[in-house]
């Protein structure tokens, strides 16, 4: 079983980090559920960052290494899943967004929002790899913080 490394979680929490950005774009025109999954995607990356310094201070899964095999099954499950939101979270957001760059007088600024179609069919586009809605997407967030915050509760101990 591979053992996941505080740098797999670090790279894990800047991806969910880097998607909220999108979910922050154009708020005049997002959708409330859009603050909300923003919302919940900055205290995933908030809960990842602390899982991995808590494996760094536990010396790179330590503890992961020394658990028996179905602690580490559990684990695995719990950020594979994790993994796997995140990356197809970010498909579909490179998928609908729109790149738009601008000039600035030190090169190039880039803006990042929503294609049109995002705003108007949000609420019955599918966000999951389950078929589920945004309602889904926003609830399937916080399972994955609670989750690694309870992780990290276990490494403290």
């Amino acid at each position: 079983m591979t053992i996941p490394t505080n740098g797999d979680v670090l790279k894990l929490s800047e991806v969910a980090w880097k998607i909220s950005r999108i979910f922050n774009a154009d708020r005049n025109k997002a959708p409330i559920e859009f603050k909300d999954v923003e919302t919940k995607l900055n205290a995933l990356a908030k809960a990842l960052k602390g899982l991995a310094e808590a494996l760094h201070i536990d010396g790179d899964s330590r503890f992961l290494q020394e658990a028996d095999e179905h602690i580490q099954h559990g684990i695995q499950l719990v950020l594979d899943s994790c993994d796997r939101t995140v990356n197809d979270l970010d498909s579909f957001v490179d998928h609908h967004q729109v790149i738009k760059k601008h000039r600035t007088v030190g090169g190039f600024a880039i803006e990042r929002t929503w294609d049109d179609l995002v705003f108007s069919k949000y609420e019955s586009m599918i966000w999951t790899a389950e078929g589920g809605d945004i309602h889904s997407l926003q609830e399937l967030l916080q399972m994955h913080t609670s989750s690694i915050s309870l992780l990290i509760h276990a490494l403290s101990r």
